[in-house]
């Protein structure tokens, strides 16, 4: 009994090591090792093969979803070497997120007990405030300030983007390398925010929680970034259904009343006002490029809407890289189109993502038609088969599978791209922490830590 408490405790430790890795990748890799950036990268990675290895010797039963996954890695690496650009690191670094990202997310969710959710979870919220404070901060200093180091080749194309498209200004990514990286944590945390305010707000200090909220808000037109503002309005919209039979409907109405008014008061100051300009010069900018003559808000709603749903019809019924070739049937093979296996390919058009950005193509054309078709189906089927639940649980007392799922969808179908190594850690990290909530609707103060390969 005593080897298997300590296992599961040193898993325990791992998988905390990985959550700081990933929560503060951004600081490590801009700030305090910038020189050391690509290592760091790659210790994170290998921390998540830890993990996997070492909870593997005591899990010995995944589920279909995970093992279908892994079969599919497996295929399509030995695909990639035979028929497929031939690249051993770089068909491993493209099998990552089969081999090691869905086995990862069912052994966190084995090895994390329930309470381990509110401990991440005033974590996530603590850093919530510093992000949100850093990226004003950010905002308000000169792009070639110290703050607003981004690390390497980003770095150098900044100065022209800012000038361009943003009044000469920098769009803010706060504690992380990418502002899409801080869109998905803001997601995140806004869902932990959320949770801990309407379900659990004795775990953490009320006044921390009320200005996390309020500067998570305040922090939107500072970022400069639509796909932060689709993410919290989609959020708050999906919140209110969540509520709107529930007795904790009139404590977010209160939260409304009170926080509109003093966020109205934060609009009408001079840095405010500059933000939201910008960002409509932003949303201007990248909608007339994109579309041609039409308005802002047409503009973004279309781009939305392509990124997470025509891209992945089109990845179904006519994959074409981003230069317009046909997909071969067994396709380019896999890492080829995520950041670092092009590099490593000496490809580096497009940011390095030489076949396909958006997730359902860069599928297809890396797996081919028929494997690709079926990777799409494991990925998306390993979310939405969660539905049914997540609406059962939401009438229950705790609502955390819930207020997670729009984070867990999200980091694993919409609107992101497993082609950049940190969004597609994030989306385990967070497929782990939704599926730790599955284990119980009602918070323990207690786990056996013996038991919970059992759960």
């Amino acid at each position: 009994m005593g080897r298997a408490v300590d296992k599961a405790l040193r898993l325990r430790y791992l998988i905390y090591a990985y959550f700081f890795l990933l929560l503060y990748d951004g600081i490590l890799r801009k700030w305090i090792f910038p020189d050391y950036d690509n290592i760091i990268m790659v210790i994170k990675q290998a921390v998540a093969v830890l993990v996997v290895f070492y909870g593997g010797q005591q899990i010995t039963r995944l589920t279909g979803w995970e093992k279908a996954a892994v079969w599919g890695g497996i295929v399509t690496f030995l695909l990639t070497l035979l028929v497929g650009h031939g690249n051993l690191v770089v068909a491993l670094w493209g099998c990552f997120p089969w081999l090691i990202g869905f086995p990862l997310c069912y052994i966190i969710a084995k090895g994390l007990r329930y309470n381990d959710i509110d401990r991440m979870g005033k974590i996530i919220v603590y850093t919530s405030i510093v992000n949100s404070l850093l990226i004003i901060l950010q905002f308000s200093m000169p792009i070639d300030s110290w703050i607003n180091y981004q690390g390497g080749e980003v770095n150098d194309r900044m100065s022209r983007f800012s000038v361009s498209e943003l009044y000469g200004l920098f769009r803010p990514a706060g504690i992380f390398m990418h502002y899409s990286h801080s869109a998905l944590f803001t997601l995140l945390a806004l869902s932990f925010q959320s949770y801990f305010f309407l379900y659990r707000k004795e775990v953490m200090n009320k006044w921390m929680l009320y200005m996390a909220v309020l500067l998570l808000f305040i922090t939107i037109p500072f970022a400069i970034s639509r796909i932060m503002i689709f993410y919290i309005v989609g959020f708050v919209a999906y919140l209110i259904i969540l509520v709107m039979s529930a007795k904790n409907r009139w404590r977010l109405a209160k939260a409304f009343i009170v926080s509109l008014p003093l966020l109205y008061v934060v609009s009408t100051t001079s840095s405010a006002k500059r933000a939201w300009r910008t960002m409509m010069k932003r949303f201007d900018v990248a909608v007339m490029v994109q579309y041609g003559e039409t308005s802002t808000a047409s503009g973004t709603m279309t781009d939305i809407y392509d990124r997470g749903v025509v891209y992945n019809i089109k990845a179904l019924t006519d994959p074409k890289t981003l230069d317009g070739d046909d997909v071969p049937f067994w396709g380019y093979g896999q890492g080829m189109s995520t950041q670092v296996g092009g590099r490593l390919l000496g490809l580096r058009e497009h940011a390095g993502f030489s076949l396909a950005e958006f997730d359902g193509l860069r599928i297809v054309c890396e797996s081919g038609l028929f494997l690709g078709w079926i990777l799409l189906f494991i990925r998306m089927g390993y979310v939405l088969r969660f539905l049914p639940r997540v609406w059962r649980n939401q009438e229950r007392e705790g609502k955390l599978t819930a207020i997670l799922f729009p984070s867990f969808f999200i980091s694993f179908f919409l609107y992101t791209t497993w082609g950049n190594s940190f969004q597609m850690c994030f989306a385990f990290m967070t497929g782990g922490l939704f599926l730790t909530s599955l284990k119980d609707d009602k918070p323990k103060e207690t786990i056996n830590r013996v038991e919970l390969w059992k759960v």
